[in-house]
């Protein structure tokens, strides 16, 4: 690559659309940034493995489950997580992987606790999504995540 054509800043970035009276608009977007990635990351496809179940029903299994992982995080995180889970840590290069992941949250230097979540689910049922406020407290005696 060119030196001018190189990039300045690094992240991963996420934007929720919905379709809303025949017109795309934006719930959210989210990201974080990070260094540099040492190589060019390769693009991942995953097979949805969603039930396609009615909306209503897929997004109350949905808030169930967020609600399960808030009750005891450290318990339920491998219970709950795809095994292709990705963890976007502020000034970090994402982890990969459930078992990668589960070390890091278990070292993170802050017990979070979660509010009630709210969520939405396609009309198709096979995609869905939960959010909502959390509070962290600092733990005492842990190091920064890595």
């Amino acid at each position: 690559m060119p030196a001018q054509d190189k990039a300045e800043a690094f992240g991963h970035f996420v934007s929720v659309w919905r379709k809303e009276e025949g017109k795309w608009k934006v719930l959210f977007d989210l990201g974080t940034d990070h260094p540099a990635p040492p190589e060019t990351p390769a693009l991942q496809m995953f097979d949805n493995h969603a039930p396609n179940e009615p909306a209503a029903a897929a997004l109350a299994a949905l808030l169930q489950r967020d609600r399960a992982y808030a009750a005891a995080p450290a318990s339920q995180f491998s219970a709950l997580a795809a095994d292709a889970v990705r963890l976007h840590w502020p000034d970090k290069l994402p982890v990969l992987g459930k078992e990668a992941v589960a070390a890091v949250l278990q070292a993170a230097p802050r017990t979070i606790t979660f509010d009630e979540p709210k969520g939405d689910v396609a009309a198709s049922g096979d995609l869905g999504f939960a959010w909502g406020k959390y509070s962290a407290k600092e733990k005492t005696g842990t190091a920064a995540p890595e």
